[in-house]
């Protein structure tokens, strides 16, 4: 009398087969006929399937086989989840075992990829590589990067593998580099030096050679490499031609130079140079020395040669000599002509004495008449002169006295008539000594000169002249030579 809801209570795995509602009629026997259902192995068995598609056995499998297996499996499931007669579920088990044994996978072969991968780093060092293509080398790299990830993959299929391996081989194969040429590179680092030696590098600024020596210096480092690739070898020889044509020197100027090395004669002809100290001389003789030497080189930078210029012309401007000052051996010589005219001491000197002193005043009068004449010479010249002269040792035939007192103004202060009779006067003698420091005077022993009070009449020397004018002049000349050297001196 009425429908109920049986409840059971199976273990898992276990279900009836019927349903469980049941209609009560009065009066009747009712009886309700269950079918049990037995589940238990196909629960059993799926569940430990259920990491199958995980392992090298189902994924490796061939596409059938998976494909058989993926059937059962969702068989299974189906006749697990609904209300199936128990045939129905063993025939479900039995297909789902056959097709799990069935699969064929094997575990997945990784060495060959690992080899390829391996050669990667060889492989990046050829020509073929880094002188192939930029998107061919991209496309190179881009497939080991993938096939590295796919090494970290877990339950990795074959076929990935497979296929992973095969791009990598063909874009390994796709690379079309060629022998890198190091022709022109070579070449232009060779010709270093060449170009050092030449203007425009030597007389360029300092910035051009430092960048073309740069240049030149990254080529060498990097021919010293084990690879190097086309493009690093043309970028190296464009930067090396770049800087080389960026040098901006010119040609060496030598002309000035040369004309003060050549006008060396002529500094040396005039008084500046010879009349020069000694310290200055030698240092205008090693400038143009070094100037001349410089000229003789193959190569001589603008630098060089200004400064060699510059050392010549500061030597040739401290070059601190004078204009020669003749005038006292002019008047020497001018005394000592009418010495060897009037003078009883030359007249009357030995002969061996007389050739001295002809041979000083001859290489006097030389040396005025030449065109250069240092003040050394001049100094030699009038020493010469002057010695020559003290040593003339002509007496006069007069009687000499070894003393006689001026015209009469003695103790009674008379005075001397001009028609008293002839007295021998003495005039007192210098001798010049010649040194560094100038001319020093000191009295000679005295020596008397007697004379006529008769106006041109020099008793008993065969030569008539008015002594007084002689000895005027005598006089004159060394006090000439005596204020010449004092003024040197001071």
């Amino acid at each position: 009398m009425g429908h109920y809801q049986l409840v059971s209570q199976l273990p898992a795995g276990y279900e009836f087969l019927e349903d469980l509602d049941v209609e009560v009629l009065a009066d009747r026997l009712n009886v309700k006929r269950l079918t049990l259902i037995n589940k238990t192995a196909l629960v059993q068995y799926l569940e430990e399937l259920a990491q199958l598609e995980q392992t090298a056995r189902y994924y490796n499998a061939d596409e059938v086989h998976r494909q058989a297996v993926l059937q059962a499996l969702d068989r299974a499931r189906e006749v697990l989840a609904q209300k199936h007669a128990q045939a129905e579920v063993n025939r479900a088990l039995e297909n789902l075992r056959l097709s799990q044994e069935a699969l064929n996978g094997l575990p997945t072969d990784v060495l060959a990829l690992v080899l390829e991968l391996e050669a990667y780093t060889d492989q990046v060092q050829q020509a073929a590589y880094y002188n192939a293509e930029s998107d061919l080398q991209i496309a190179y790299r881009t497939l080991v990067r993938t096939a590295q990830l796919l090494l970290s993959k877990e339950n990795l299929p074959q076929v990935e593998v497979n296929q992973v391996l095969a791009d990598v081989q063909a874009a390994r194969r796709a690379l079309n580099g060629q022998a890198t040429d190091l022709s022109q590179l070579t070449a232009e680092v060779s010709a270093q030096l060449s170009v050092q030696s030449s203007p425009v590098y030597y007389n360029g600024s300092e910035s051009s050679r430092q960048s073309y020596d740069a240049a030149v210096t990254a080529a060498q480092a990097l021919l010293g490499q084990g690879t190097v690739s086309q493009a690093q070898a043309s970028q190296a020889l464009a930067a090396v031609e770049a800087a080389k044509s960026a040098l901006d020197g010119q040609v060496t100027d030598l002309s000035q130079l040369t004309a003060e090395v050549s006008a060396q004669l002529s500094v040396q002809s005039i008084p500046a140079y010879y009349n020069g100290s000694e310290s200055s001389r030698q240092s205008y003789d090693a400038a143009v020395t070094a100037a001349q030497a410089l000229l003789g080189q193959g190569t001589v930078s603008q630098a060089q040669a200004s400064q060699a210029l510059a050392a010549v012309e500061a030597a040739k401007s401290a070059l601190d000599g004078q204009v020669t000052e003749r005038s006292v051996l002019e008047s020497a010589v001018r005394t000592a002509g009418l010495l060897r005219q009037t003078d009883a001491r030359y007249l009357n000197a030995s002969e061996t004495v007389k050739q001295a002193y002809a041979r000083a005043f001859a290489q006097a009068q030389a040396g005025l008449a030449a065109e250069v004449l240092s003040q050394v010479q001049v100094d030699q010249l009038l020493a010469a002169l002057l010695e020559a002269q003290e040593g003339l040792d002509g007496r006069s035939s007069v009687k000499l006295e070894e003393e006689m007192l001026l015209p009469d103004k003695g103790e009674k202060g008379e005075a001397v008539s001009q028609t008293d009779p002839p007295r021998k006067t003495m005039l007192p003698a210098r001798k010049f000594i010649v040194s560094k420091g100038g001319v020093s005077l000191y009295r000679a022993p005295i020596q008397a000169v007697s004379w006529s009070s008769s106006e041109g009449t020099l008793p008993k020397t065969a030569s008539r002249s008015n002594p007084m004018v002689l000895w005027l002049g005598f006089v004159s000349g060394l006090l000439s030579v005596f204020v010449f050297f004092q003024k040197r001196r001071n």
